[in-house]
């Protein structure tokens, strides 16, 4: 009584001493004295003893089937808390051995033991298990990122690029507000799996600052993978004003829609880039608006109709 007395008062330590006295003179016999011992382990356990915690929440389950009126609530109770003290203690094979007996006797998918249980699997590397358990915390809740995120993660550290993609647009679908994090992972998972477009579109919507330069190549090189040359443009200008060596590829891009004279004004602005490119991209501008007299002269080349020849080679081998 004194021990419940202490624990209603806000005083666990003393509440602790006058209930260890009581199991140790074993002042109480059959579910009484079983009850008065899972009250001290669980008030250890909620003071940061997990170690003798442990020692109480062994003897519990070792005599549990001796007593017929425990509920089985009750039981499960003692070992889901003593999943939490392997689990304060980082011993992660016994945590899963006391939440397999856990799930023997209640095999109903519930929050806590699962995440013992996945924190358990991750820890001793179980990945193809973890999967398993990520699953069905994320039935459990389906509005929760973390498993969503978790559970991706664990098919690319499995290698199962496609069902981690699956994952990431399951999730979008099911309205959940994916961060830049994933959508980075998304893109790149779209780009491993040949769909460039869909990379492209997963940079675009990723809430990046108009100087990341990285990442803006990034979509512009995937919108032109997809030919989706306006999307790639528009892309390559916005990286061109932060660069202006990009200009060559604003140029490029021009030219094969047949804008000559932009093309030619983007040309003037490139910085750092070889004479004999430039010179090249010129003349393809001059001959595609034929005005053959300001093309310039390319290197080892005499004639018009040559240099024309050379600037057609260019043409041909860029478009391919």
């Amino acid at each position: 009584m004194l021990g419940i007395y202490y624990w209603q008062a806000e005083q666990p330590a003393k509440a602790i001493t006058q209930l260890q006295i009581a199991v140790d003179t074993k002042a109480f016999k059959d579910e009484q004295g079983w009850q008065t011992e899972r009250m001290l382990a669980e008030l250890m356990l909620s003071e940061d003893m997990p170690e003798k915690a442990l020692v109480h929440f062994d003897n519990l389950t070792k005599s549990a089937e001796n007593y017929e009126k425990l509920s089985k609530e009750q039981i499960t109770g003692v070992w889901l808390n003593k999943a939490r003290a392997h689990y304060l203690l980082q011993q992660w094979r016994s945590l899963l051995a006391a939440i397999k007996q856990y799930h023997q006797l209640d095999s109903t998918p519930k929050l806590q033991p699962l995440s013992l249980q996945l924190t358990a699997e991750m820890q001793l590397n179980h990945l193809k298990s973890a999967i398993l358990t990520t699953q069905k915390l994320l039935a459990l809740q389906p509005d929760n990122l973390m498993w969503w995120q978790q559970l991706s993660s664990l098919y690319m550290q499995t290698k199962q690029y496609k069902l981690a993609l699956a994952t990431l647009v399951s999730a979008e679908r099911a309205g959940i507000e994916v961060p830049d994090n994933l959508q980075l992972s998304k893109a790149q998972l779209y780009s491993q799996q040949g769909i460039p477009e869909k990379a492209a579109q997963s940079y675009a919507n990723l809430q990046v600052k108009e100087t990341d330069i990285d990442t803006i190549i990034k979509q512009a090189r995937h919108w032109q993978m997809a030919r989706e040359w306006s999307s790639a443009q528009t892309a390559w200008l916005a990286a061109a004003r932060l660069n202006a060596k990009y200009y060559e590829e604003v140029s490029r891009l021009e030219l094969q829609q047949g804008d000559f004279k932009q093309a030619l004004s983007s040309l003037a602005k490139v910085q750092g880039m070889p004479e004999q490119e430039r010179l090249l991209l010129e003349a393809r501008a001059y001959v595609g608006l034929k005005d053959y007299a300001k093309a310039p002269r390319l290197p080892n080349r005499h004639t018009e109709s040559s240099q024309q020849h050379r600037v057609q080679i260019g043409c041909n081998t860029y478009n391919r």
